[in-house]
Parts: structure tokens; sequence; C-alpha cells
């Protein structure tokens, strides 16, 4: 299935791509990111401070609270990191739980993350104040700040691990 996080109006579209059958749900306004984890869908409700988790089956839609202004977010396979950019901080949700496990400081205004290819580290970028964070996800604290240019959006990492490239 694909799952089509529809911003503009505040829907979720899960499309079978085999029949090409597509239903839409309504979740809420600003949808930011959607993921899929543990047969679950995740999306991020910016306008709401939540993420709500969708059971594609039943269509039961739960809430996450207490995130401000999530956007982006990323999964190593174990926990779902998603970005609070009013809070500047990456929020670890347990998928087991649908609960917060954590809440790690990073620069202003966090815009989008990646994870290196073995999952030892997330980078984080930061608009509000023009730099990468750097979090080792053994310690899930930030351990370096890197100075970047003006208004960092996008970020890569190559598969080698040699290059980050930073938008």
């Amino acid at each position: 299935k694909l799952y089509v996080a529809n911003g503009g109006d505040g829907t979720v579209s899960i499309i079978d791509t085999l029949s090409r059958k597509q239903k839409t749900l309504r979740v809420g306004n600003n949808l930011q990111d959607v993921i899929v984890m543990n047969k679950k869908v995740y999306v991020s409700v910016k306008d709401k401070d939540m993420i709500r988790v969708i059971d594609p089956v039943t269509q039961v839609i739960e809430e996450i609270s207490n995130i401000d202004s999530p956007t982006d977010m990323i999964t190593d396979g174990i926990m779902i990191y998603v970005l609070s950019e009013a809070e500047g901080e990456v929020v670890m949700i347990n998928p087991t739980l649908d609960k917060i496990a954590k809440k790690i400081d990073v620069g202003a205004r966090p815009r989008s993350m990646a994870l290196s290819k073995e999952k030892q580290f997330l980078f984080v970028t930061n608009t509000g104040d023009d730099t990468l964070s750097v979090i080792p996800t053994k310690l899930l604290k930030q351990t370096i700040t890197i100075p970047v240019s003006a208004e960092p959006a996008g970020i890569a990492v190559m598969p080698d691990e040699k290059f980050i490239f930073v938008a």
C-alpha cells in the first residue's frame, strides 16, 4: 500500500498499488510527513501539535500529543524520530507503546533529518541557527554542532558515509 499525506486538504490517501483503489481518511490540517512502522501509519499534524497514528485496517486514529509543530519524521526500525520545529527538539516515539520516549535538544527550527547507513548517527539541519546537529544514536544527545550555510533545509548521507550533503 501507498500512504500519501495530503497537506492541502488534511487527508491521508491509502492506495492499493495493485488494484489502484483508493481510500481517503480525514486526519487534520497542515500535514507534514507520513511514515509506516509496525503496520501503523504515523502522520505529523503541525497545526494540532501531534502525531496521528492510523490503523490502516480498522481506520482507527489515535493521537500522540505534546509535540510542538511536528514536521519531518524518520525511523531506525526501532524508534521513530520526529522534529519539533517550535521547540528545537528531536522527539523519539516508541512505536510499540505509541508514546514519547525521549526529547533531544538540537538547534533552532530543525528542518530535516538523515540517519547514517548503520544508523549510528542522526543528523539534523537547523534553519534557525544555520547548523547541523550530530546525535550518536547510542548516546541520544547532541554531541557536535557544525556551522553550515544559511537556512539549511535538506540533508543526504552518501552510502559510503564519506560525505554528508546539506542544502
